[in-house]
C-alpha cells in the first residue's frame, strides 16, 4: 500500500489530485503517515458504497479507483480521463483485469447514482450495479484492456456481435469498408459493438482504428470465444455473421449459447453466384453448388439474412427464402475539380486478392485496350489496387501502370477520364464502381458490373464483349458531349449509395431486434 500512496503522492506534483484514502481502521497508524491525503474509514467486509458517496462530495470531475497494490502510472490516469471526456455519456471506466481496483468513475454520475444504490451492494459487485444503472438511464460503462485501449460493453441501445475473417481493411477493399461503416453506424446509434476477428492478427493500425471508434476487438474469435463470454454474462441482442463461411461455422452455436440474440446473416454477395458465373466464364470449376447448399442452409437458420444487391433479394425471394434486408455499399462524394480538358488515361481499381479483379485488369489490358489504343494511342492505362499479382504486375509496360496499393485514390479519380470495370464474373455490388461514380467519373462496365446499379441508360455504359467495351470506352472518351452526359449520370446514380442511406438501411435491420 505504501508503494501506491507514494505513487500517488508523486503524481500530484505532475496533474492535479485528490488523494483519499479508505482505510480500515487496523491500518489506521499507516496511512496517517501519509501527508496530503483525505482519510474515509471503510471497515473490511462492509459495501463500497458510502465510501464511494463520501468521496464523491469532492470538487473533482472524475474519481479513480485505485487498489492498494498497484502502482498507478500518469499514462494510464490521463488515458482514462481522455476516455470519459471524449464521451459524455460515459459513467465509468474499468480494466477487464481489475474492474474494481482501477476504475474511473464521472463524479456528476456518482452524485446522481449512488442514493439509489442498494445499501448492501458487495464491493465486487459495485462496478456492475453501476453498469447496469447506466444502461438503464442512456449512459455507459466502459471495460477496456490495461493499456486502456477503449472497449464499450454495457449499452444504451443494444448489444451488437459482428463476427468476420479479419479486422476489416478500411482503405483497401469495399467490403472492408462497409463493414467497418455499418459497425460506426451502430455506435453512433448508442449499440454496444463487440468485433471478432477469426483471424488472430491485429493488422495495425485496422484494429486500433476500431478500438478508437469504440468498439470491442476480439482477435482470434471461435465458438468457443463466444461460449466463454456467455459464461461471463455476456449477452447480445444481435448476432451479425458476416459472409458465408463465418454464418456456417458460428449460427448454430450463437443459436445454442445466446438464445435471445437474432442471428444476420450478411452475405455480402452471394458467393455461389459469382462462383458459377466464374466458372461458366473461364471453364474453371468452382464447386458453386456446394457452397449454394451451404449458403442456403445458413440462411435458413438465421432471423435475417442481408443482401447488398437488389437482384440478390429477388433472387433468394423465388427461391422461398423469407425476412431478406437489402444493405448496400456506399462511398461519400468525392470533389472532383478537374473537367473533361483535365483529364486523360482510363482508370481500374480493384483489389487483387479478389479473383474477378484480376480476370479483369488482364481483360482489359490484354484485349480491350489494344482496341483501344488504335483510336486513342496516347490513352494510358492505370491498374490501381492493393495486392497485384505477379500476372497483374507484368503487364506493367510504357502505356499501363500498375502502381498497386495508393494511400490515397483522390488524385487518380480526379485525373482519370474514364473508370473501366470489365468485370467477367462476380455478386453483389461493386464497390469500385460506386467510387468512381463517387467523383463523377464515366464508367464503362460489364452487365455484372451494373447489376444493382444502373437504373437508366445514362448512368453508365454496359457492355460485355471487348469490342462493344473498348468501342464505349472510346466514344466516351474522344466526345466531350457524352462524356459530360454519362459524367452527370454517374452523379446521378451515386446519390443512390450515399452514407446516409447505407446508414438508414442497417439501422431498420437493428430496429427489427
Amino acid at each position: 500500500m505504501n508503494r501506491c500512496l507514494l505513487a500517488l503522492q508523486s503524481l500530484q506534483n505532475e496533474i492535479p489530485l485528490d488523494v483519499v484514502i479508505a482505510y480500515d481502521r487496523a491500518i489506521e497508524r499507516e496511512v496517517r503517515m501519509h501527508d496530503g491525503v483525505r482519510l474515509l474509514t471503510h471497515p473490511a467486509g462492509t459495501p463500497l458504497k458510502p465510501v464511494l458517496a463520501q468521496a464523491a462530495e469532492g470538487r473533482g470531475r472524475f474519481l479513480a479507483v485505485v487498489g492498494a497494490d498497484a502502482i498507478p502510472s500518469r499514462r494510464a490516469i490521463e488515458r482514462q480521463m481522455i476516455i470519459l471526456e471524449r464521451e459524455d455519456d460515459i459513467a465509468a471506466a474499468a480494466p477487464r483485469s481489475s474492474p474494481i481496483s482501477g476504475s474511473m468513475l464521472r463524479m456528476e454520475f456518482l452524485r446522481g447514482a449512488l442514493p439509489e444504490m442498494p445499501d448492501d451492494t458487495a464491493e465486487g459487485e459495485v462496478l456492475n450495479w453501476l453498469c447496469r444503472y447506466a444502461g438503464e438511464h442512456g449512459s455507459r460503462c466502459l471495460y477496456h484492456d490495461d493499456d486502456v485501449a477503449a472497449a464499450y460493453i454495457v449499452p444504451a441501445a443494444g448489444a451488437l456481435l459482428v463476427v468476420d475473417e479479419h479486422v476489416p481493411f478500411d482503405d483497401r477493399d469495399a467490403g472492408s469498408r462497409r463493414i467497418a461503416a455499418l459497425m460506426s453506424f451502430a455506435r453512433a446509434a448508442k449499440w454496444n459493438v463487440t468485433f471478432g476477428s477469426v483471424d488472430a492478427r491485429a493488422y495495425p493500425p485496422y484494429g486500433d482504428r476500431l478500438r478508437n471508434a469504440g468498439v470491442e476487438v476480439v482477435l482470434g474469435f471461435r465458438p468457443r470465444t463466444l461460449a466463454e463470454l456467455t459464461a461471463h454474462g455476456r449477452s447480445f441482442d444481435c448476432v451479425w455473421l458476416s459472409r458465408a463461411k463465418i454464418a456456417a461455422g458460428f449460427a448454430d452455436d450463437v443459436r445454442s449459447l445466446q438464445p435471445k440474440a437474432r442471428i444476420v446473416y450478411d452475405t455480402v454477395d452471394l458467393h455461389h453466384l459469382r462462383l458459377a458465373r466464374q466458372e461458366a466464364a473461364i471453364a474453371k470449376r468452382t464447386g458453386w453448388a456446394e457452397i449454394e447448399r451451404a449458403e442456403m442452409e445458413s440462411a435458413q437458420k438465421s432471423d435475417i439474412v442481408v443482401v447488398t444487391s437488389a437482384a440478390e433479394k429477388t433472387l433468394l425471394e423465388e427461391r422461398g427464402l423469407e425476412n431478406i434486408a437489402l444493405v448496400g455499399l456506399a462511398e461519400a462524394a468525392v470533389a472532383r475539380s478537374a473537367d473533361y480538358r483535365d483529364t486523360e488515361g482510363v482508370l481500374f481499381v480493384g483489389n487483387y486478392a479478389h479473383e474477378p479483379n484480376v480476370d479483369a485488369a488482364l481483360w482489359l489490358a490484354r484485349e480491350i485496350m489494344p482496341l483501344v489504343w488504335r483510336e486513342v494511342p496516347q490513352a494510358v492505362l492505370t491498374l490501381s489496387g492493393a495486392d497485384p499479382t505477379a500476372a497483374v504486375r507484368r503487364l506493367a509496360e510504357r502505356r499501363i501502370r500498375v502502381p498497386g496499393f495508393v494511400r490515397s485514390l483522390d488524385p487518380l479519380l480526379n485525373r482519370a477520364r474514364v473508370f473501366a470495370a470489365p468485370l467477367r464474373f462476380g455478386a453483389g455490388l461493386k464497390g469500385k464502381i460506386l467510387l468512381a461514380l463517387s467523383a463523377g467519373i464515366p464508367v464503362v462496365t460489364t452487365s455484372v458490373g451494373a447489376e444493382g446499379i444502373a437504373q437508366s441508360p445514362g448512368d453508365l455504359a454496359v457492355a460485355d464483349d471487348a469490342r462493344s467495351f473498348a468501342s464505349a470506352v472510346t466514344r466516351i472518351y474522344g466526345d466531350e458531349a457524352e462524356w459530360r452526359r454519362y459524367s452527370a449520370g454517374a452523379s446521378r446514380a451515386a446519390a443512390r449509395f450515399s452514407p446516409q442511406e447505407l446508414a438508414r438501411s442497417f439501422l431498420g435491420v437493428l430496429e427489427k431486434i
